[in-house]
């Protein structure tokens, strides 16, 4: 899931889910997500309850695991395209923060949605 609060106090969010994948690639999908939402040129910090995500974010993307290459490709391409500045930072999960909470949750009813479309229930 993606929640993201802007410096003036509005905030947005989003959620999505795959059957079969990684929690490592929707770790990276919803920062790409996070990106895409993101007007050019904005100043951004993204934090992550994901050690492995940041550190193919920002440092070893060009030899990642090759399911990952093409979410990292994208995340490269839309900080580059859209001139973003990132800062990269991990926050414990599970540990009360708001919004890693609200992503947490976002990304559970992603996974709920994604479950029911294939009558997994839920």
């Amino acid at each position: 899931g993606v929640f993201i609060r802007c410096p003036d106090g509005r905030s947005f969010e989003s959620s999505g889910g795959e059957i079969g994948t990684t929690p490592l690639k929707m770790e990276l999908s919803a920062i790409a997500a996070a990106l895409e939402l993101l007007p050019g040129q904005s100043r951004a910090v993204i934090y992550s309850d994901s050690h492995s995500a940041l550190d193919h974010c920002s440092k070893h993307w060009k030899t990642g695991c090759p399911q990952s290459l093409p979410l990292l490709k994208l995340i490269d391409l839309l900080i580059r395209e859209k001139a973003l500045e990132v800062e990269w930072k991990w926050i414990r999960g599970h540990n009360g923060n708001e919004g890693n909470e609200r992503a947490d949750a976002l990304a559970a009813a992603g996974a709920r949605n994604a479950r029911k479309k294939l009558g997994g229930g839920k």
